[in-house]
């Protein structure tokens, strides 16, 4: 089935019978659109609004929630997060009402569908695409309607599948490397900045810090991996173990709390890790091969 003649991203299933893709439009644009399966027929389900002159009206990537009842909407300018219900597509609920759009980056939606993480810089000037330090790791609960801050230096966050922790990469030093950052020429850089892996229990409130975390400094020296970029640590099924990148550029298990620790590859420029459903199996690929590891913690 040809579902465009434009560039489209499969995006997911919200039955056996509906598709729901992204048609690529440019400069950011991404609408979401549905194809029933039996009959060929597409529809928009999330389109641009051409009525709104503003960043907040043009549709980026979307999120479903478990239950496919919420869509969270990474808008393509402006770096914002919206809520939309797939029974409202038409009604979107922003996060912030800041009058210039602070950029927000989606993490995960918590299994409970109620709750989602997102990442937040709240300060600087976006139309000048300079952002401040202070960027953290936030909560929001969308049937109390109140965001709550959890970290901050946080640039990504995975939560366990129970939903009652959460993976992070953090900042180890004070000072976010702005050049790199924003994207600016590495010239104008002062290094990159250091990162560590932690897990946070979300009952306890309590913070372990598992060890250094990120990509080789100098193998992303091209900027092609920014922060909101890193690939996030990955939880095994059973939420026993996370697969992450260490800041040696190595792929490593780790337990999550600290106890016991694994190095998976010496020299591989791993980009993914994929987790079999009953935690036995861990696949991990690099651009070009892929290996799966039986029994990942033997």
């Amino acid at each position: 089935m040809n579902l465009s003649s434009r560039l489209t991203y499969v995006n997911n299933w919200l039955n056996s019978n509906i598709l729901t893709f992204y048609i690529w439009h440019g400069n950011g644009v991404q609408t979401l659109n549905t194809v029933q399966i039996a009959t060929g027929e597409i529809k928009t389900l999330i389109g641009v609004q051409e009525d709104v002159p503003s960043p907040q009206a043009i549709g980026g990537d979307y999120y479903f929630s478990s239950n496919r009842k919420m869509i969270a909407i990474q808008t393509g300018f402006g770096g914002q997060v919206a809520l939309v219900s797939t029974q409202l597509p038409n009604l979107r609920k922003w996060i912030t009402d800041a009058q210039f759009p602070l950029r927000q980056s989606f993490q995960a939606w918590l299994p409970d569908n109620q709750r989602f993480l997102y990442t937040e810089y709240t300060n600087g000037d976006p139309d000048l695409g300079v952002f401040s330090s202070d960027v953290s790791l936030r909560l929001s609960d969308i049937n109390t309607n109140t965001f709550t801050k959890l970290l901050d230096g946080v640039a990504t966050a995975s939560p366990s599948p129970d939903g009652t922790k959460v993976a992070f990469l953090r900042q180890k030093n004070s000072e976010w490397d702005y050049a790199r950052l924003n994207g600016l020429n590495v010239n104008q850089s002062d290094g990159v900045t250091a990162l560590e892996l932690g897990v946070l229990d979300l009952t306890s409130n309590q913070v372990n810090i598992l060890g250094a975390a990120g990509y080789k400094p100098e193998e992303n020296a091209d900027l092609s991996l920014r922060y909101w970029q890193l690939g996030k640590p990955v939880w095994s099924p059973d939420g026993k173990l996370l697969a992450y990148w260490g800041d040696d550029g190595n792929a490593y298990l780790v337990s999550f709390d600290g106890s016991w620790r694994q190095q998976l590859t010496n020299d591989l420029e791993i980009v993914q890790f994929l987790w079999s459903s009953d935690a036995s199996k861990l696949a991990f690929r690099t651009m070009n091969q892929a290996w799966i590891i039986e029994n990942p913690k033997k």
